[in-house]
């Protein structure tokens, strides 16, 4: 059993240790309900040679949880409920206690509360609607075995689990889950109805739906995170003024000619915007690169400035290496596009000077993104 539980947490530990990133997150809770099979539960005693096992009925599995969502890993609580009736005793050897084989009556339950670590297979930004998930979890179970012939008590052990389901949207903030579950303690030390203490375990096979709330609405989609285009205001018309008097014209001498014009280009800024937590260029991405590289060389002799951001809503380190691979991206996608590598300067700002001013954690699609001027 030990090895089990050391086991089950260098997993636990492992998950957790695979979140790289957190842009964005929001709140969830959740209620579950399902089918749960108690596997034989047996009940030892060294000294007195007790050795029985206890086939329960299948019975009803409930379960509250309230978590919050970083986008591929979830950490959440939970606190569940499992009951099934007692519906035949095997008895190897009786220790003492009177008990034989046969039909028994009696009841066992289990109150647990669980901590649990998710991770998503994908995100759903990546534009898919079902997303499976697998998961794991520590904690306290109480159990309680109830008017069987031979015990009545209540104990706390140590509780693990480990699971792996799917969750699918209904609506906006509102997902239905289906998952399947192995849930198990430590072994329970019990006292029997004559003074005798002996071991017990319990493991169960939970088959689960349930139905979770999302706060703050829906999970965008990378499409959802693309810029919209901004309404211009309304100009209000400007107030009639009476024409003043014509000045005196003065005659002036006549300017001199201006030099020249150089290549007639476009300076920028050329901006190219990023999907959540991404330094992959899409095709308007690329269009735009393409674009200033165009411009670029109708001008000749001139230095390409390329510029890396991201929004405010992740860890000022995470950001400020997005941000470099932003304008690294860039770089390299103007140097495909015929531009040498020595025209080209880069620079990175992670969160600073945003196109839309926004508050610390506010995730704003118009921020993340690299701008091309030409210089």
């Amino acid at each position: 059993m030990l090895k089990k539980i050391l086991a089950l947490s260098a997993c636990t530990a492992a998950i957790a240790a695979t979140s790289v990133h957190a842009e964005d997150g929001n709140w969830y809770t959740g209620l579950e309900a399902g089918y749960s099979l108690l596997g034989a539960e047996k009940a030892t005693s060294p000294s007195s040679g007790l050795n029985l096992r206890n086939e329960f009925k299948d019975g009803p599995a409930i379960g509250a949880i309230l978590g919050y969502d970083y986008g591929t890993l979830r950490l959440e609580g939970e606190l569940g409920f499992h009951r099934h009736n007692l519906d035949n005793l095997v008895v190897t050897n009786a220790g003492g206690l009177g008990v034989s084989s046969g039909s028994a009556s009696g009841s066992s339950s289990l109150t647990t509360l669980m901590a649990n670590v998710v991770v998503d297979v994908f995100n759903r930004e990546d534009g898919k609607a079902v997303e499976p998930f697998i998961g794991a979890g520590l904690g306290f179970g109480r159990v309680n075995w109830s008017n069987i012939a031979y015990v009545a008590n209540k104990k706390t052990a140590f509780a693990y689990q480990a699971f792996a389901g799917v969750r699918v949207p209904a609506t906006d903030s509102l997902d239905v889950v289906a998952k399947y579950r192995y849930l198990a303690t430590d072994d329970i030390g019990l006292t029997s109805s004559g003074d005798t203490n002996f071991k017990a375990s319990y493991d169960a096979h939970d088959f689960m739906l349930g139905l979770y709330y999302r706060f703050g609405g829906k999970a965008k989609t990378a499409a959802d995170e693309m810029p919209q285009p901004i309404q211009a205001a309304a100009v209000e018309p400007a107030p009639v003024v009476e024409p003043e008097p014509e000045p005196e014209v003065v005659p002036v001498p006549e300017p001199m000619p201006e030099p020249a014009a150089g290549p007639m280009f476009d300076k920028g800024p050329f901006i190219v915007y990023f999907a959540f937590d991404s330094s992959e260029l899409d095709g308007a991405g690329r269009t735009k690169v393409a674009e200033a590289a165009a411009e670029a060389k109708k001008a000749g002799e001139i230095v390409v400035m390329v510029d890396g951001y991201t929004d405010r809503s992740g860890a000022d380190d995470y950001n400020d290496k997005l941000s470099a691979k932003r304008a690294e991206a860039v770089k390299k996608a103007l140097e495909a596009e015929g531009l040498p590598a020595d025209m080209i300067v880069m620079a990175s700002h992670g969160e600073c000077d945003c196109e839309v001013e926004t508050g610390d954690g506010v995730k704003e699609p118009r921020n993340r993104r690299a701008t091309i001027v030409l210089k």
